[in-house]
């Protein structure tokens, strides 16, 4: 109790230091065993030579429990890099709002931070924001102190309630390029990777444009060299019709863990998809010639202007290639 004094003589009437009380003849009471005195009500009398005495406004004493942390556990996710992570309260606290004091150590440091976070049924949640965990890696969460955050805030302190967790790095997407060689219709491409992923299992999200256009396609690519290099195939049957196409890829994520993206991305290059020959009423004649005569085959049809490659099967006296 600690009211606003004016004069020179104080004291507190009818109370003595004891194992209770201290400091009964000073305008600071202290009281050392309350649990047995809720209720009582408390003024501080104070008097001076000139005036008469002056009886303070009553205090009275108010007991709170404090938190109820048997049982307390916490538990957090993995998360990507540049995400907030969730911590996960379980335990006895009974329903209330609560200020948890926190610390972070590994990759990441952070110290004496504070969350509020409601509990029911001893269960509750609060955020860690992404700002606390900028760097990927192993870390340490541990709770050290859990008080109301009403009343008196009464709290428990000197806690050590801990788990484990990874902030799991997104793809680097540094100096990222593709290249794509020319294919023919309806055959497989293969794009070739170039730039800083690491080693590991990726899926890729690209589109094609026109002659060929779709959008939000993948193929999955393993990095096994160390240098950022690799390779994706595009189905054949995404390439039905001849003409320059161009590739873009918009999105690559790990296809394991918490599966970490980049996204946004427009990574791109163009290749040609080559028209396979028009052999509509192609047709092959040869003249008579003699044993050991060269001979020259005729061919006809709807070939375009272009230089072949013909392969003749012959199949009489005998058969060859």
């Amino acid at each position: 109790i600690m009211p606003s004094l004016v004069g020179s003589e104080m004291c507190i009437r009818d109370r003595s230091d004891n194992a209770t009380y201290s400091g009964s003849s000073s305008e600071i009471l202290t009281i050392f065993s309350p649990a047995g005195l809720v209720g009582n009500q408390y003024q501080l009398i104070v008097t001076t030579t000139e005036c008469s005495a002056v009886t303070t406004n009553a205090g009275e004493i108010l007991l709170e429990n404090t938190p109820n942390t048997a049982g307390l556990a916490v538990s957090l996710n993995n998360v990507c890099e540049g995400s907030d992570d969730t911590a996960t309260i379980s335990g006895s606290l009974s329903d209330g709002t609560y200020v948890f004091t926190y610390s972070i150590s590994g990759a990441n440091s952070v110290s004496n931070a504070t969350a509020t976070a409601m509990t029911v049924g001893g269960n509750g949640t609060f955020t860690i924001p992404t700002a606390s965990i900028p760097n990927d890696g192993s870390n340490v969460f541990v709770i050290s102190e859990v008080a109301f955050n009403s009343g008196a805030g009464c709290e428990v302190t000197s806690l050590s309630v801990s788990d484990n967790f990874d902030v799991e790095p997104n793809p680097d997407v540094t100096g990222l390029g593709i290249t794509i060689g020319n294919t023919c219709q309806s055959d497989d491409a293969t794009v070739s990777i170039t730039g800083a992923l690491i080693n590991g299992n990726y899926e890729f999200t690209y589109d094609l444009s026109a002659p060929n256009a779709m959008t939000g396609l993948t193929a999955t690519a393993s990095l096994t060299d160390g240098d950022g290099t690799g390779t994706f195939t595009i189905a054949g049957t995404d390439l039905p019709v001849s003409g320059a196409t161009t590739v873009t890829v918009t999105d690559i994520q790990f296809t394991s863990g918490q599966m970490c993206s980049v996204g946004s991305l427009t990574t791109s290059n163009s290749f040609t998809v080559e028209a396979d020959p028009i052999t509509t009423g192609l047709a092959i004649s040869l003249g008579d010639i003699c044993l050991g005569e060269a001979a020259t085959a005729s061919v006809s049809g709807s070939l375009a202007d272009g230089t072949y490659t013909v392969c003749l099967l012959y199949t009489s006296p005998s058969p060859r290639d």
